[in-house]
């Protein structure tokens, strides 16, 4: 056990600085149970389902889930007869304290928690599968280069799927069809109504389902994945944020300034100049929206 704590949510971690890759590859294991200590993080990307104990915690991986783990960590895997996974390990500039108690308010400010594990949605996860391949290809020929693809991507994970995000379960039916309508959507003005006639349910019965599953109503999920989209644009193009903003279904670029602001702190502009002075790290996970059915 880390400091006392038991990993059932997740962890901390610096990412004021690059991190530093100490070992990057393709693992395959028997079937079989084996034991592990970590001495520098690790991070898997998972082809296969498995059970996982950390310092006695189960943790059930399922393909395509990221699994992250901190130095000092005990545990035990259970591997099913077909394994593959992609495997870094790294150290941070507090290496040896990203999970200590910090009582300086700058310090802890850079240090963001994430979930031991988490279960992207599939578009994000065959851009964090891209990525971990790039870092393996690289990472013996051009570290650097390497290490600073390893920073982008849990900077990625940190804002995208923060602490207690929802971990992925089997959900019912009319919610898988609802998220993935909602998926195909995110460029359009899609309202609960748009939502709940392709599902064929009532406005009140898809948010009592959305709700029950997810935590969010319709409304408040819709919102979320939009901000998610419109910061992965932000982050990754140079598109003027007028046509983020209408990538993103917004027709009203103050609306857009606004929703961007209350879920990351800052003003589309200002996150850009953040990405390129390289203070990733000031950059806050999504805010929670509590919005109220009758707002915009």
């Amino acid at each position: 056990m880390v400091n006392g704590m038991r990993p059932v949510l997740g962890w901390h971690l610096d990412l004021s600085s690059r991190p530093q890759i100490v070992a990057a590859g393709i693992g395959r294991h028997p079937p079989g149970v084996a034991s592990f200590r970590v001495a520098a993080w690790s991070i898997h990307y998972y082809f296969y389902s498995a059970r996982l104990d950390l310092d006695g915690v189960p943790i059930q991986l399922h393909p395509h889930s990221i699994g992250l783990t901190p130095p000092g960590v005990t545990g035990t895997y259970e591997f099913p007869p077909e394994t593959l996974h992609y495997y870094i390990h790294f150290k941070t500039e507090h290496h040896e304290s990203d999970n200590d108690s910090h009582d300086d308010e700058d310090e802890s400010s850079r240090r963001f928690a994430l979930n031991a594990l988490t279960e992207p949605a599939d578009e994000d996860a065959r851009w964090f599968r891209r990525e971990f391949e790039r870092i393996i290809h690289h990472y013996a020929e051009v570290p650097d280069y390497a290490d600073i693809v390893l920073w982008r991507l849990l900077m990625e994970l940190a804002l995208h799927y923060p602490l207690n995000f929802p971990v992925k379960e089997k959900k019912d039916h009319r919610v898988s069809r609802a998220l993935k309508f909602i998926e195909m959507s995110l460029g359009l003005d899609v309202r609960v109504s748009d939502v709940s006639r392709e599902v064929g349910l009532s406005s009140v019965h898809l948010n009592r389902l959305m709700k029950a599953e997810l935590g969010l109503t319709c409304k408040q999920y819709i919102l979320k994945r939009k901000l998610e989209l419109a910061r992965r644009l932000l982050l990754g193009t140079a598109l003027p944020v007028k046509d983020v903003a209408q990538h993103c279904g917004f027709s009203n670029l103050i609306l857009f300034n606004r929703r961007i602001r209350q879920a990351f702190g800052v003003s589309p502009r200002r996150f850009r100049k953040l990405i390129q002075s390289g203070d990733i790290h000031l950059l806050r996970p999504i805010q929670p929206l509590l919005l109220s059915e009758n707002e915009k």
